[in-house]
């Protein structure tokens, strides 16, 4: 599961990778962040990504989501009761379908965020899973070497 993302209207105030550091330390996985060879200026609206190798550190991942955002946004929104910052983030499957949503806009507290990243998973691993299978169907209707049996 592809995870990615970014911190919207901060400002400044944190850095990106003082943000995944910060998650890499409550999550394991594979964490990485835009950054465009010398000579190449790029804006980006994704500015990391983390790749996570079993769907069982969704929720652990979510909670440390949630801890970042309460760590590093709140204190914004505490300051000026007008800011619109928050973290922006998009789960993928290998296919490409994802879903997004924002945090701080979206989702509200930490039990939407749990119930989104768990539902999210579900739909896009089975999705997944779903056009795997279906490959291999057709590979196998197509050999010649099989039948459909009734």
């Amino acid at each position: 599961m592809f995870i990615q993302g970014a911190l919207t209207n901060i400002h400044k105030s944190v850095s990106t990778d003082e943000f995944l550091r910060f998650l890499a330390a409550h999550v394991p996985g594979n964490y990485f962040m835009v950054q465009p060879p010398p000579g190449i200026n790029m804006t980006a609206a994704i500015d990391w990504r983390v790749v996570l190798q079993d769907v069982t550190d969704i929720t652990p991942f979510a909670s440390a989501l949630w801890s970042g955002y309460e760590t590093f946004i709140t204190p914004l929104h505490n300051k000026d009761s007008k800011s619109s910052a928050g973290i922006f983030v998009q789960m993928k499957n290998e296919k490409g379908e994802f879903d997004q949503f924002m945090i701080g806009k979206d989702i509200l507290d930490k039990e939407a965020l749990n119930h989104r990243m768990e539902e999210s998973t579900k739909i896009l691993c089975l999705k997944n899973k779903a056009g795997v299978l279906q490959e291999a169907l057709e590979e196998t209707k197509r050999s010649g070497y099989w039948i459909m049996a009734t």
